[in-house]
């Protein structure tokens, strides 16, 4: 491209950036365009950098979103590699703008300028379908559903879920700040199930979307889910342990997971238990989880089969699926489930239980029964 197409192409750039000053994504794309011609020595740049850092500095007092984005870019955030500083950065008041930042992020309440994602989309077309609805439920999460129709609430977030989980990602917002309203608000179970489906399916390539589940899976939000949103999370850990932080995984395992395979007060423990040991037999066939993932799924695995075999409640259906989620770990692990488990009468019949399972699907050699005779002949109490 030469100089004049350049030259052309920035200030067409800038003209409708001035235009929609609120566009994030506008903002984005200027400011790093500007550092890359700054980069590549390109005449004609540093006076409209000059005049973008003092606008956008000025508009970020104000806590525009926007600014902060173009901010960022400007210093080379948004960079696909990284250039020497002093052909870019010099003419840049650096610490002027890392100082305000810092002030920005410590003292806004405004989650958008916090996440660094836009609030709504509108930064898409003015006829946007996908705009319409999300400006709906963000009135719906400010106004609540005294105001606004559950029903029509109910179907705009299942309507961000057409073409289920093959769907294509949406564009990004902050998720967090549309649906935490939503989800805190007695919308009902249809709502908070569907906005926590549309967190999940977009949990991968948009960070709020899983700055929200990590949220929602940790008590007293998890809690104070409805029983369709807690199945709906343990449903999806298959997916969840993919994008969620390890230390948020850690304490959702340690709390929630447990609370939901004990009883419940409100006559839903047999489905959320179920549910419960389908997403775990999910996560654990998941190929190549992060290390750490790993070994908190077998850490989980051993303290449920340890609370089953204190368990008289679990029924066959509940037993067959922890048997199933043996059988995707390697041998050592069984062993070491399963080597201290006849020393009681209820931890015997747990681990026979799970030796027959393992030899009749094929998953262990018939040999393999032999602890389980042994033990019968040697207990007394059987």
């Amino acid at each position: 491209m030469n100089r004049q197409d350049t030259d052309h192409l920035v200030a067409k750039l800038y003209t409708a950036h001035m235009a929609d000053i609120e566009s994030a994504p506008l903002s984005a794309a200027l400011g790093t365009l500007c550092h890359g011609l700054l980069v590549a020595g390109h005449s004609t740049v540093p006076d409209m950098v000059d005049s973008l850092v003092n606008k956008w500095m000025a508009a970020l007092e104000d806590q525009r979103s926007a600014s902060l984005q173009g901010l960022l870019a400007l210093t080379g955030s948004h960079a696909l590699s990284q250039m020497p500083e002093d052909l870019s950065l010099s003419r840049l008041p650096l610490g002027q703008i890392v100082k305000l930042l810092q002030q920005q992020l410590q003292t806004s309440t405004d989650s958008v300028i916090q996440s660094q994602f836009p609030g709504s989309y509108h930064y898409l077309g003015e006829y946007s379908v996908l705009r319409s609805v999300v400006d709906v439920l963000i009135e719906a999460g400010k106004l609540g559903p005294e105001v606004t129709s559950t029903p029509c609430v109910e179907a705009c977030v299942k309507s961000l879920l057409l073409g289920g989980a093959t769907s294509q990602v949406l564009p990004p917002v902050n998720w967090a700040s549309i649906f935490t309203p939503l989800l805190r608000m007695p919308f009902g179970a249809e709502v908070a199930k569907s906005c926590l489906q549309v967190a999940v399916q977009q949990s991968a390539a948009v960070p709020s979307a899983a700055l929200l589940l990590s949220s929602w899976l940790l008590p007293p939000l998890y809690d104070s889910l409805y029983v369709e949103g807690q199945v709906t999370l343990l449903d999806s850990l298959p997916k969840l342990i993919t994008t969620i932080p390890v230390e948020k995984l850690t304490e959702f395992f340690r709390r929630g997971f447990q609370w939901s395979l004990r009883e419940h007060c409100h006559g839903d423990g047999d489905r959320v238990r179920l549910t419960a040991l389908a997403g775990l037999w999910g996560a654990l066939k998941v190929h190549a989880p992060p290390p750490a993932v790993t070994g908190l799924l077998y850490q989980t695995l051993q303290e449920t089969f340890a609370l089953w075999s204190r368990s008289a409640t679990w029924d066959l259906d509940e037993r067959t699926s922890l048997c199933r989620c043996l059988t995707e770990v390697p041998d050592e692990i069984i062993d070491e489930i399963l080597q201290t488990n006849f020393a009681t009468s209820d931890r015997t019949v747990a681990a026979m239980f799970v030796r027959c399972y393992l030899v009749a699907v094929g998953n262990q050699p018939l040999n393999w029964l032999n602890a389980s005779i042994e033990a019968t002949v040697c207990t007394t109490d059987m």
